[in-house]
């Protein structure tokens, strides 16, 4: 896997060189894809899941959000405690892992944080796997 870091002043993307060609801001969020032909839908639950085809590709894009008490006061917001830590970057390097060991796990395309002060945001980049549907389309 071909890691490959994006840094700028408020955000920093690491993405696979193997999945994408070229990774963009701008498509980690659902308003770059609208009105696309390559959007194939959304899915809900807490975070809905955006599906999109790009080079061939079948992802899914999801933005980070919070749940609990605290989900009322900072909806998408976490607190900052080192990149390493953030939401995204730690299921990048899971999925990473489950990939390496051949287990049954999305494919990691992208991982993006956007910090502010004490707080970020988060999205993640998946490859779609074929046939799947959410836990709350089931109910």
């Amino acid at each position: 896997m071909a890691k490959q870091i994006i840094e700028s002043e408020i955000s920093v993307i690491v993405y696979d060189d193997s999945k994408v060609s070229q990774i963009k801001a701008p498509m980690f969020d659902a308003v770059y894809w609208r009105g696309r032909a390559t959007s194939s839908g959304q899915q809900g639950g807490r975070g809905s899941v955006l599906f999109v085809r790009h080079e061939e590709r079948d992802w899914a894009i999801r933005h980070y959000y919070r749940g609990g008490m605290i989900g009322k006061l900072l909806t998408d917001q976490f607190f900052w405690t080192g990149q390493d830590d953030t939401r995204s970057f730690r299921e990048w390097h899971l999925l990473q892992a489950l990939q390496r060991d051949g287990l049954p796990a999305p494919a990691p395309v992208a991982a993006r944080y956007q910090r502010s002060g004490l707080l970020y945001t988060a999205d993640l980049i998946t490859e779609k796997l074929p046939d799947v549907e959410s836990l709350a389309s089931r109910f």
